[in-house]
């Protein structure tokens, strides 16, 4: 990968870490306690190196699925390994259990209000780092496979290209870690536009300073 490629993709980055700040601060207030948000990696990777990635792709787990639309089109969704999942539902629900399987509507609408809130914040922010105008679909919280919830968005954007921008998300409640992870699926067309804008950018203010120099 080019070292301008590398850039571009930590400068995407710093985008979404700053939305990152925004979320943990709306979840805290939300959550009583200290939540932080970070993004540790963004990367161009295979499609078929996705499922190695995620491992434990057989085990059930929860996913908070939202799709992009408007200039920049693709699928988010947040991973929660059950532990985690039961750790933070009951957190906002005040209302423990013990098994991911009996989640009832109570417990899927906090989870899917954490994933709306973090989701959100961090799309408003690359939304305006890129100057394009993007939305979300409503949250939609499932329990399944995790092997079968990603292969069907990669059956779906594998189609037409054999790489996809991907992006992990650390989380951390009162000190605890989650296990987790945030992933951006953008659709090809989209991968592409955001690589050109951001070339488009930084050629712009080569120019700029060469002009004022």
């Amino acid at each position: 990968m080019s070292a301008l490629r590398l850039k571009q993709l930590e400068d995407m980055k710093k985008s979404m870490n700053h939305g990152c700040e925004n979320a943990s601060k709306s979840l805290s207030k939300i959550m009583e306690a200290e939540v932080k948000l970070s993004v540790s990696e963004v990367k161009l990777m295979k499609i078929e190196d996705i499922t190695k990635k995620l491992g434990k792709t057989e085990e059930i787990m929860t996913v908070v699925l939202l799709n992009l639309y408007g200039d920049i089109t693709g699928t988010t969704f947040l991973i929660l390994e059950p532990e985690s999942a039961l750790k933070i539902a009951a957190k906002l629900t005040k209302i423990p259990k013990k098994d991911i399987r009996v989640f009832d509507e109570f417990d899927i609408s906090a989870l899917s209000e954490l994933g709306n809130i973090t989701m959100g914040a961090i799309i408003s922010a690359l939304s305006d780092h890129l100057d394009k105008d993007i939305s979300l679909t409503i949250p939609e919280t499932v329990t399944d496979m995790l092997g079968s919830t990603v292969n069907s968005i990669i059956a779906h954007v594998g189609k037409s290209t054999d790489k996809i921008l991907i992006h992990k998300i650390n989380i951390n409640i009162a000190g605890n870690d989650i296990k987790g992870n945030l992933l951006f699926f953008f659709d090809p067309k989209a991968s592409e536009s955001i690589i050109k804008i951001k070339t488009k950018t930084k050629t712009n203010a080569g120019n700029d300073k060469r002009g004022n120099g």
